[in-house]
Protein backbone atom coordinates (compact mmCIF):
# COMPACT_ATOMS: atom_id res chain seq x y z
CA UNK A 1 0.00 0.00 0.00
CA UNK A 2 0.97 3.67 -1.15
CA UNK A 3 -1.69 5.57 0.46
CA UNK A 4 -1.51 9.19 1.99
CA UNK A 5 -3.32 9.78 4.92
CA UNK A 6 -4.93 12.79 5.40
CA UNK A 7 -6.72 13.85 9.40
CA UNK A 8 -9.00 16.81 9.10
CA UNK A 9 -9.41 17.86 13.12
CA UNK A 10 -10.58 21.03 15.52
CA UNK A 11 -13.15 22.01 17.51
CA UNK A 12 -16.29 21.65 16.56
CA UNK A 13 -18.38 24.35 14.29
CA UNK A 14 -14.92 25.26 12.56
CA UNK A 15 -15.87 23.86 9.02
CA UNK A 16 -14.34 20.41 9.41
CA UNK A 17 -17.53 19.23 7.01
CA UNK A 18 -16.28 21.63 4.56
CA UNK A 19 -12.80 20.78 4.49
CA UNK A 20 -13.74 17.27 3.78
CA UNK A 21 -16.02 18.24 1.06
CA UNK A 22 -12.81 20.48 -0.46
CA UNK A 23 -10.34 17.73 0.24
CA UNK A 24 -12.42 15.09 -1.43
CA UNK A 25 -13.51 16.87 -4.54
CA UNK A 26 -10.99 17.08 -7.26
CA UNK A 27 -11.94 15.08 -9.68
CA UNK A 28 -8.57 13.37 -10.81
CA UNK A 29 -7.74 12.17 -7.58
CA UNK A 30 -9.72 9.08 -5.45
CA UNK A 31 -9.52 10.41 -1.82
CA UNK A 32 -11.88 9.38 1.06
CA UNK A 33 -11.74 10.27 4.28
CA UNK A 34 -14.13 8.70 6.57
CA UNK A 35 -16.57 10.39 9.02
CA UNK A 36 -16.65 10.38 12.21
CA UNK A 37 -15.83 7.42 14.11
CA UNK A 38 -14.73 8.34 17.97
CA UNK A 39 -12.21 5.44 17.95
CA UNK A 40 -9.66 7.96 20.28
CA UNK A 41 -12.52 9.82 21.40
CA UNK A 42 -11.90 13.65 22.76
CA UNK A 43 -10.47 15.61 25.49
CA UNK A 44 -13.55 14.58 27.95
CA UNK A 45 -15.11 11.54 26.21
CA UNK A 46 -13.64 7.92 25.95
CA UNK A 47 -13.61 6.30 22.34
CA UNK A 48 -13.99 2.79 20.46
CA UNK A 49 -10.14 2.32 21.50
CA UNK A 50 -10.97 2.38 25.16
CA UNK A 51 -13.38 -0.56 24.50
CA UNK A 52 -11.49 -2.77 22.84
CA UNK A 53 -9.79 -4.92 26.07
CA UNK A 54 -13.91 -5.47 26.89
CA UNK A 55 -13.53 -8.11 23.74
CA UNK A 56 -10.75 -10.02 25.08
CA UNK A 57 -8.19 -11.66 23.17
CA UNK A 58 -8.89 -10.56 19.63
CA UNK A 59 -6.61 -13.25 18.04
CA UNK A 60 -9.02 -15.43 19.02
CA UNK A 61 -11.63 -15.32 15.82
CA UNK A 62 -14.92 -15.43 18.25
CA UNK A 63 -13.70 -11.97 20.16
CA UNK A 64 -13.18 -10.74 16.59
CA UNK A 65 -16.67 -11.57 15.48
CA UNK A 66 -18.42 -9.79 18.69
CA UNK A 67 -16.41 -6.48 18.25
CA UNK A 68 -17.50 -6.89 14.58
CA UNK A 69 -20.78 -7.50 16.04
CA UNK A 70 -20.79 -4.52 18.35
CA UNK A 71 -19.19 -2.18 15.54
CA UNK A 72 -22.49 -3.05 13.57
CA UNK A 73 -25.05 -2.79 16.55
CA UNK A 74 -24.91 1.15 15.83
CA UNK A 75 -24.24 1.10 19.76
CA UNK A 76 -20.79 2.81 19.39
CA UNK A 77 -21.08 6.55 19.74
CA UNK A 78 -20.36 8.18 16.16
CA UNK A 79 -21.89 9.17 12.74
CA UNK A 80 -19.21 6.39 11.49
CA UNK A 81 -21.26 3.62 13.52
CA UNK A 82 -24.39 5.19 13.12
CA UNK A 83 -24.06 5.41 9.43
CA UNK A 84 -22.75 2.10 8.69
CA UNK A 85 -24.65 -0.68 6.81
CA UNK A 86 -26.62 2.19 5.76
CA UNK A 87 -26.70 3.90 1.92
CA UNK A 88 -24.25 6.41 3.62
CA UNK A 89 -22.17 4.24 4.48
CA UNK A 90 -22.67 0.85 2.40
CA UNK A 91 -19.82 -1.05 4.16
CA UNK A 92 -20.50 -4.93 3.82
CA UNK A 93 -19.88 -6.72 7.09
CA UNK A 94 -16.98 -8.93 5.15
CA UNK A 95 -15.00 -6.21 4.21
CA UNK A 96 -14.29 -4.78 7.79
CA UNK A 97 -14.09 -8.37 8.77
CA UNK A 98 -11.53 -9.38 6.16
CA UNK A 99 -9.35 -6.16 6.94
CA UNK A 100 -9.54 -7.14 10.76
CA UNK A 101 -8.88 -10.59 10.44
CA UNK A 102 -6.16 -9.89 8.52
CA UNK A 103 -4.23 -7.46 10.15
CA UNK A 104 -1.90 -8.24 13.49
CA UNK A 105 -5.26 -6.86 15.25
CA UNK A 106 -3.39 -4.44 17.24
CA UNK A 107 -5.15 -0.61 18.04
CA UNK A 108 -3.07 0.72 14.88
CA UNK A 109 -4.58 -1.90 12.41
CA UNK A 110 -7.77 -2.06 13.63
CA UNK A 111 -7.90 1.88 13.06
CA UNK A 112 -6.25 1.41 10.01
CA UNK A 113 -9.19 -1.07 8.66
CA UNK A 114 -11.66 1.29 10.18
CA UNK A 115 -10.48 4.25 8.04
CA UNK A 116 -9.91 1.84 5.06
CA UNK A 117 -13.00 0.21 4.91
CA UNK A 118 -14.87 2.82 3.53
CA UNK A 119 -12.15 3.70 0.39
CA UNK A 120 -12.27 -0.34 -0.57
CA UNK A 121 -16.38 -0.31 -0.18
CA UNK A 122 -16.59 2.54 -2.32
CA UNK A 123 -13.90 2.47 -5.01
CA UNK A 124 -12.56 -1.74 -4.71
CA UNK A 125 -9.42 -2.58 -3.46
CA UNK A 126 -7.08 -2.11 -6.52
CA UNK A 127 -8.61 1.64 -6.54
CA UNK A 128 -7.33 1.70 -2.98
CA UNK A 129 -3.63 0.60 -3.34
CA UNK A 130 -2.52 4.29 -3.55
CA UNK A 131 -5.18 6.74 -2.99
CA UNK A 132 -5.55 9.10 -0.92
CA UNK A 133 -7.47 7.98 2.88
CA UNK A 134 -8.11 8.89 6.36
CA UNK A 135 -10.62 10.44 8.80
CA UNK A 136 -12.32 13.64 9.34
CA UNK A 137 -12.58 13.31 13.10
CA UNK A 138 -12.28 17.23 15.37
CA UNK A 139 -12.03 15.14 18.44
CA UNK A 140 -8.22 14.18 17.00
CA UNK A 141 -7.18 16.80 17.80
CA UNK A 142 -5.95 16.08 21.06
CA UNK A 143 -4.30 12.74 19.77
CA UNK A 144 -2.53 14.38 16.80
CA UNK A 145 0.77 12.48 18.22
CA UNK A 146 -0.60 9.21 18.40
CA UNK A 147 -1.69 9.40 14.67
CA UNK A 148 1.47 11.07 13.81
CA UNK A 149 3.38 8.07 15.52
CA UNK A 150 1.54 5.17 14.12
CA UNK A 151 1.02 7.47 10.34
CA UNK A 152 4.78 9.61 10.74
CA UNK A 153 3.96 11.00 7.07
CA UNK A 154 0.70 11.63 7.59
CA UNK A 155 -1.05 15.29 6.54
CA UNK A 156 -3.09 17.06 9.46
CA UNK A 157 -5.41 19.91 8.60
CA UNK A 158 -6.54 22.28 11.61
CA UNK A 159 -9.38 23.64 10.80
CA UNK A 160 -9.09 26.99 13.06
CA UNK A 161 -11.93 29.93 13.90
CA UNK A 162 -13.03 32.54 15.87
CA UNK A 163 -14.34 31.45 19.03
CA UNK A 164 -16.77 34.17 19.45
CA UNK A 165 -18.31 32.30 16.04
CA UNK A 166 -18.18 29.04 17.50
CA UNK A 167 -20.02 29.93 20.78
CA UNK A 168 -22.64 31.84 18.64
CA UNK A 169 -23.08 28.46 16.85
CA UNK A 170 -23.20 25.74 19.63
CA UNK A 171 -25.24 28.48 21.45
CA UNK A 172 -27.51 28.44 19.56
CA UNK A 173 -27.71 24.87 18.61
CA UNK A 174 -27.62 22.85 22.35
CA UNK A 175 -28.69 25.77 24.38
CA UNK A 176 -31.20 27.81 22.35
CA UNK A 177 -32.71 25.28 20.58
CA UNK A 178 -34.50 24.14 23.87
CA UNK A 179 -38.24 25.26 24.04
CA UNK A 180 -39.23 23.26 26.67
CA UNK A 181 -40.40 25.10 30.31
CA UNK A 182 -37.54 23.23 32.03
CA UNK A 183 -34.79 23.89 29.27
CA UNK A 184 -36.00 27.92 30.05
CA UNK A 185 -35.32 27.28 33.36
CA UNK A 186 -31.56 26.05 33.18
CA UNK A 187 -30.59 28.25 30.54
CA UNK A 188 -28.40 30.37 31.99
CA UNK A 189 -26.60 27.30 33.29
CA UNK A 190 -26.55 26.08 30.36
CA UNK A 191 -25.54 29.22 28.52
CA UNK A 192 -22.69 29.26 30.97
CA UNK A 193 -21.52 25.93 30.39
CA UNK A 194 -21.14 26.29 27.00
CA UNK A 195 -18.75 29.68 27.13
CA UNK A 196 -16.41 28.32 30.00
CA UNK A 197 -16.34 25.12 27.70
CA UNK A 198 -15.70 26.98 24.23
CA UNK A 199 -12.59 29.40 26.11
CA UNK A 200 -11.08 26.74 27.22
CA UNK A 201 -10.92 24.50 24.66
CA UNK A 202 -10.09 27.35 22.07
CA UNK A 203 -7.43 28.67 24.49
CA UNK A 204 -6.02 24.74 24.44
CA UNK A 205 -6.29 24.59 20.76
CA UNK A 206 -4.15 27.59 19.98
CA UNK A 207 -1.48 25.96 22.20
CA UNK A 208 -1.93 22.85 20.67
CA UNK A 209 -1.09 24.36 17.09
CA UNK A 210 1.94 26.34 18.44
CA UNK A 211 2.99 22.90 19.59
CA UNK A 212 2.29 20.99 16.27
CA UNK A 213 3.32 23.53 14.12
CA UNK A 214 6.48 22.92 15.81
CA UNK A 215 7.05 19.47 16.15
CA UNK A 216 5.48 18.51 12.84
CA UNK A 217 6.12 21.38 10.00
CA UNK A 218 5.43 20.51 6.80
CA UNK A 219 2.75 17.72 7.91
CA UNK A 220 0.87 20.39 9.66
CA UNK A 221 -1.53 22.83 8.93
CA UNK A 222 -3.43 25.57 10.54
CA UNK A 223 -6.57 26.89 8.19
CA UNK A 224 -8.50 29.52 9.11
CA UNK A 225 -12.74 29.28 8.64
CA UNK A 226 -12.74 33.32 7.94
CA UNK A 227 -9.94 33.17 5.11
CA UNK A 228 -11.38 30.31 3.62
CA UNK A 229 -14.45 32.01 3.03
CA UNK A 230 -12.69 35.41 2.37
CA UNK A 231 -10.20 34.28 -0.03
CA UNK A 232 -11.20 30.98 -0.96
CA UNK A 233 -9.05 30.25 -4.26
CA UNK A 234 -5.95 31.47 -2.97
CA UNK A 235 -6.73 29.45 0.27
CA UNK A 236 -7.45 25.88 -1.65
CA UNK A 237 -4.50 26.51 -3.46
CA UNK A 238 -2.21 27.08 -0.75
CA UNK A 239 -3.90 23.54 0.68
CA UNK A 240 -3.49 21.91 -2.36
CA UNK A 241 0.29 22.74 -2.26
CA UNK A 242 0.30 21.54 1.21
CA UNK A 243 -0.99 18.62 0.34
CA UNK A 244 0.93 17.84 -2.70
CA UNK A 245 -2.17 17.69 -5.10
CA UNK A 246 -2.85 19.68 -8.45
CA UNK A 247 -5.67 22.44 -7.94
CA UNK A 248 -8.91 21.91 -9.89
CA UNK A 249 -12.00 24.67 -9.78
CA UNK A 250 -13.94 21.57 -8.40
CA UNK A 251 -12.66 22.08 -5.26
CA UNK A 252 -14.04 25.62 -4.44
CA UNK A 253 -17.32 24.26 -5.01
CA UNK A 254 -17.67 22.39 -1.28
CA UNK A 255 -20.98 20.42 -0.31
CA UNK A 256 -23.04 23.06 1.99
CA UNK A 257 -23.91 21.39 4.84
CA UNK A 258 -26.43 24.03 6.15
CA UNK A 259 -25.37 25.27 10.42
CA UNK A 260 -26.77 26.18 13.18
CA UNK A 261 -28.25 29.41 11.52
CA UNK A 262 -28.91 27.82 7.97
CA UNK A 263 -30.49 24.67 6.41
CA UNK A 264 -29.23 25.83 3.04
CA UNK A 265 -28.10 23.37 1.05
CA UNK A 266 -25.95 23.05 -2.42
CA UNK A 267 -22.45 24.29 -2.77
CA UNK A 268 -20.35 26.56 -2.69
CA UNK A 269 -19.31 28.85 0.06
CA UNK A 270 -21.24 30.40 3.08
CA UNK A 271 -19.89 33.83 3.02
CA UNK A 272 -22.23 34.72 5.62
CA UNK A 273 -20.49 32.35 7.75
CA UNK A 274 -17.76 34.87 8.64
CA UNK A 275 -19.33 37.65 10.67
CA UNK A 276 -22.96 36.35 10.97
CA UNK A 277 -22.26 35.38 15.41
CA UNK A 278 -21.92 39.02 15.71
CA UNK A 279 -25.74 39.88 15.99
CA UNK A 280 -26.25 36.13 18.37
CA UNK A 281 -24.33 36.79 21.29
CA UNK A 282 -25.28 38.16 24.46
CA UNK A 283 -22.84 41.64 25.51
CA UNK A 284 -21.88 39.84 28.68
CA UNK A 285 -20.51 36.48 26.40
CA UNK A 286 -18.06 39.44 24.12
CA UNK A 287 -16.80 40.64 27.35
CA UNK A 288 -16.06 37.32 28.51
CA UNK A 289 -14.03 36.27 25.48
CA UNK A 290 -12.43 39.25 25.24
CA UNK A 291 -11.22 39.67 28.71
CA UNK A 292 -10.10 35.97 28.41
CA UNK A 293 -8.87 35.34 24.97
CA UNK A 294 -8.03 38.88 23.84
CA UNK A 295 -3.75 38.78 23.34
CA UNK A 296 -4.80 35.25 21.36
CA UNK A 297 -7.12 37.08 19.47
CA UNK A 298 -4.64 39.46 17.92
CA UNK A 299 -2.89 37.03 16.67
CA UNK A 300 -5.56 35.14 14.55
CA UNK A 301 -5.94 38.48 13.48
CA UNK A 302 -9.68 38.55 15.15
CA UNK A 303 -10.28 41.66 16.68
CA UNK A 304 -12.23 42.79 20.05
Amino acid sequence: MSNKYIFIVGLPRTGSKMMKSIVCAHPGRICQLAPESWFFGDMFRPGLRNKLSKFGNLMQEQNVERLIDYMYSKSPRGSYWSMLGGEFLDIPRNIMSDLVKNSARTEREIYDAIIRAPLIASHGLEAAQDAAMGEKMPGNLYYVPKIKTWYPDAYVIHTFRDPRAILASEWRKNVQAGRGVLDRIIRPIKSLAVVMYITVTWLYAVRLHKRYSRKYSGRYKLVCYEKLLDDSESTVRDLCKFLEFDFDPAMLQPAKYGSSFSTEKGQGFDRQGVDRWRDHLAPWMHRWVNFVAGSRLAEFDYKP
